[in-house]
């Protein structure tokens, strides 16, 4: 995979980045493990995960570094964010993925919506 451009906009907090994967998500485990202590199921906020790894190490060491906490505020190979409101702009193609689904668009607009679906924990 190359790396792309994306301008992804959080919260209306402008961000331009080179990566390999953008993705939002509300919740993330890896085998049963929650993949970051800031990842919550019921915070009314949607994550994202901004990754740049740059060789097969730097990609076998990311998901080591947010199941152990270890992710930098300046990591090169992965940046987390969070908010309410995303806008993600792939600038170098005209395809994006969603839920595994190919779709023809350049531009996703994610947003949450307060009680739109009820969460139970237990």
């Amino acid at each position: 995979y190359h790396r792309h451009s994306f301008k992804i906009e959080v919260d209306g907090k402008s961000y331009e980045v080179k990566a390999k994967l953008v993705a939002v998500f509300n919740v993330l485990s890896l085998m049963g493990v929650s993949a970051h202590k800031s990842v919550k199921i019921d915070d009314g906020m949607l994550n994202i995960a901004i990754l740049s790894p740059r060789s097969l190490w730097d990609l076998i060491r990311i998901p080591w570094k947010a199941m152990f906490d270890k992710i930098k505020p300046d990591d090169e190979e992965v940046r987390l964010l969070t908010g309410e409101k995303i806008i993600i702009e792939e600038e170098d193609g005209n395809e994006i993925q969603i839920d595994g689904e190919v779709i023809k668009a350049r531009k996703l607009e994610v947003e949450v919506i307060p009680n739109a679906l009820r969460i139970v924990c237990k």
